[in-house]
């Protein structure tokens, strides 16, 4: 448990801790840095604080025994490498307020099978879904603007998407070897 009080969890503070199973954050935490939990094998189990408004770039990147996270809607950007190689991560509900989900976020998540999308996301980085193979449909948002290159590349259960009109730009091989649809 990290306890009340504390306001920041500083980059790499808990990376590589391959026995922490779960953690409580308290809600005085606005900010976690930079792969403060990568690399933590075992965790399974996170809760985050509900004024959370930063969330450091591969915060939780290789945690390979997280199924899934609840984020708070206090978040607007999903971090490049975010929660990347978690393999067991099987759904995520990203909060309405979030309207970037940045560079491979979610790549190598293999068994993510469930995303939702918020109604404001205008932005899905380059590789942000890369090899998500278990992800069979997405429900791209009216909003959404730009699917970055690669973004959904090897996903190769995906049998279904409709891109709403209203996005100008799906970089190159954004679609790439998914080879169900």
């Amino acid at each position: 448990t990290v306890p009340a009080g504390f306001q920041k969890i500083a980059a790499g503070a808990f990376s590589c801790c391959s026995n922490l199973k779960q953690i409580t954050i308290a809600d005085s935490v606005t900010e976690i840095g930079a792969k403060a939990f990568s690399d933590c094998h075992s965790l399974t189990d996170i809760r985050l604080p509900s004024g959370l408004t930063n969330l450091g770039e591969a915060a939780f990147a290789e945690c390979r025994s997280l199924r899934q996270i609840t984020l708070p809607d206090t978040l607007t950007t999903l971090s490049e490498r975010l929660f990347v190689d978690c393999h067991s991560l099987e759904t995520i509900v990203i909060p309405e307020s979030v309207t970037e989900i940045g560079p491979q976020a979610f790549s190598l998540c293999h068994q993510l099978a469930k995303v939702v999308l918020p109604t404001n996301l205008h932005t899905i980085g380059n590789e942000a879904f890369y090899e998500c193979t278990n992800l069979k449909s997405i429900i791209f948002p009216d909003n959404l603007r730009t699917i970055g290159m690669s973004a959904f590349r090897q996903c190769s259960s995906l049998q279904e998407i409709a891109i709403p009109p209203g996005v100008h730009t799906a970089e190159g091989s954004a679609f790439r070897s998914c080879t169900a649809l």
